[in-house]
């Protein structure tokens, strides 16, 4: 396989995680911990702190998160290498189908934890007292730990190899440094343009990530593939273009979506805690309505047709949860505009 080239035998080996599976007391902690990696924790992770904690942190965050996931599916759909589970069933302790390289885990987990550890530590008063600096630093340390601790669980889990949590590492620190470095010059200039200019971009970025995903995808079509492989290979080549349609869906709703709320809306996470809870809650149950009940409706032939829909139905996903909600729940009363928020603060 491709990826093969660039690392050492030994980070490919099914031996290695037989071995690391021998440890038998680990097999609960690991599949808890795998779960803080996992795609649908951290969106409800993201989604509460976005709408219920600190609004900036949480765009941030998605932002990371969407663009993290394009660029996972695209190097997977790049690389197809093989789980270690495809050559040895019996390696298999959780569910996975999708193609190996990079672990998605392992890249999520990195950017989440490894930019609140950043945000914990970076920028703050150099006045503030030791003990806060000391509780920060820990923090930040349990972050990264934790993030550690979902890569090692997804080779125990033999769902991945060694190297494919190291390139998921890897993947997850490229995109944290560059974003923390292009942020504040990028975020500038993208205030200055229309509305319009806005949504073409976002179409050019997802039909960008379209476009990629069915160039690679039949790359090395053409490999002979182990007689083992060929089902969940073919498998995989089918769940690669599903996530590419979705990850191309959420990047142009979350783009779209956080220019119209700054433009629009400009909520505050503000409320006592009763309040913010029925946001979240409410909030959730709208995403999950959406998100859930669109893609029953959508018809699986001709595939052109298929993959629009899906697309349309991310997109529609993340528009409500990042500008529709929150308009909404502003007018609902579960939540206050910024102008709003600064009028009262003034009365009192």
């Amino acid at each position: 396989m491709l990826a093969t080239s660039f690392q050492g035998p030994a980070l490919w080996d099914v031996k290695a995680i037989d071995a690391f599976q021998g440890h038998g007391a680990l097999m609960l902690p690991m599949r808890a911990v795998t779960t803080l990696g996992s795609q649908g924790f951290l969106v409800l992770f993201v989604l509460l702190v976005f709408w219920c904690l600190n609004k900036p942190l949480g765009a941030d965050l998605a932002l990371l998160l969407v663009i993290t996931g394009a660029a996972n599916v695209t190097l997977k759909t790049l690389l197809q290498d093989p789980r270690p589970f495809w050559s040895d069933p019996a390696l298999q302790l959780t569910s996975g189908t999708s193609f190996s390289t990079p672990s998605g885990h392992a890249a999520h987990a990195t950017v989440v934890f490894g930019y609140l550890a950043w945000w914990l530590v970076a920028g703050r008063p150099q006045d503030e007292r030791p003990q806060r600096l000391l509780v920060r630093g820990l923090l930040a340390a349990l972050l990264l730990l934790c993030a550690y601790l979902v890569s090692l669980s997804r080779v125990y889990l033999g769902v991945h190899f060694p190297g494919d949590v190291i390139w998921g590492c890897a993947e997850g620190i490229t995109v944290l440094l560059v974003y923390i470095c292009l942020k504040p010059y990028l975020g500038v200039w993208l205030r200055e343009l229309s509305v319009g200019t806005h949504v073409a971009l976002a179409a050019a970025a997802a039909a960008a990530i379209l476009v990629l995903n069915l160039l690679f995808l039949p790359f090395q079509q053409s490999l002979p593939l182990p007689a083992e492989a060929g089902l969940p290979h073919t498998q995989a080549r089918a769940q690669a273009m599903d996530e590419a349609a979705n990850l191309a869906g959420l990047v142009l709703g979350t783009w779209i979506g956080l220019v119209l709320e700054r433009r629009c809306v400009r909520f505050t996470t503000s409320g006592p805690v009763g309040r913010r809870a029925l946001r979240y809650g409410l909030g959730l149950a709208g995403a999950l309505a959406i998100g859930l009940g669109l893609p029953l409706l959508f018809p699986e032939e001709p595939l052109t047709l298929s993959m629009a829909l899906q697309v349309a139905g991310a997109a529609a996903t993340a528009l409500w949860a990042v500008s529709a909600w929150p308009w909404l729940f502003v007018r609902m009363g579960l939540g206050t505009a910024e102008q709003t928020a600064r009028v009262a603060g003034r009365t009192a």
